[in-house]
């Protein structure tokens, strides 16, 4: 069961609020955020991270076959690599801020098969460039592996700069789950209410 929060009149005001409140939760971690993050800034980021990681994307002799991923490597990767098929998909933002699933965990982005795009959740606006890249890099490989394969783990072990991302991340964690997710009848949601009219 997944519970979505949205609402674009105040989507801006939600994420400053959990981005200052967790800024004064005397955390270790030196914040910054990009509250104004658009789709095209997205995109460029996306570009980038490509170019700045290529050495480290796997060629098509170390994407295990199978069913999920064997359309798509015997067209297009096969024709222009995986550098390039990669850059092809379409990443935006999604509807929603965050969604919080039964094992509390956030998405923060998720692959969408049908459409062949990837959409980020907006929580992702609360976090340095950086650490959006690493998870645009997340989200990017699970086009090739579905799960978090030994291929999957392998190549996001070499990101750089992957364990001081990864304490980012988990300080976020952290304060989310200390101050923001609520329990009721056995589902999990956003504390944060929409204002009333």
């Amino acid at each position: 069961m997944t519970f979505t929060i949205s609402e674009k009149n105040y989507e801006y005001e939600v994420l400053l609020k959990i981005f200052n409140d967790w800024k004064f939760c005397n955390t270790s971690i030196e914040l910054s955020n990009n509250l104004d993050m658009t789709n095209t800034e997205l995109q460029r980021l996306q570009c980038e991270m490509l170019n700045e990681n290529k050495v480290i994307i796997p060629n098509i002799t170390q994407i295990p076959i199978i069913d999920y991923n064997v359309f798509k490597l015997a067209d297009s990767v096969s024709k222009y690599g995986v550098l390039h098929f990669l850059g092809q998909q379409k990443i935006e933002f999604a509807h929603y801020i965050v969604i919080i699933d039964e094992n509390e965990g956030i998405e923060l982005g998720r692959f969408d098969m049908l459409s062949n795009k990837i959409f980020m959740g907006k929580i992702i606006k609360l976090f340095p460039f950086p650490i959006i890249k690493y998870i645009i890099f997340h989200e990017l490989l699970h086009i090739l592996d579905f799960n978090h394969g030994n291929m999957f783990d392998s190549i996001m072990a070499r990101y750089p700069n992957k364990h001081n991302i990864e304490l980012y991340l988990i300080d976020f964690m952290i304060y989310y789950k200390t101050h923001y997710i609520v329990k009721f009848k056995q589902k999990y949601y956003f504390r944060i209410k929409k204002k009333q009219d």
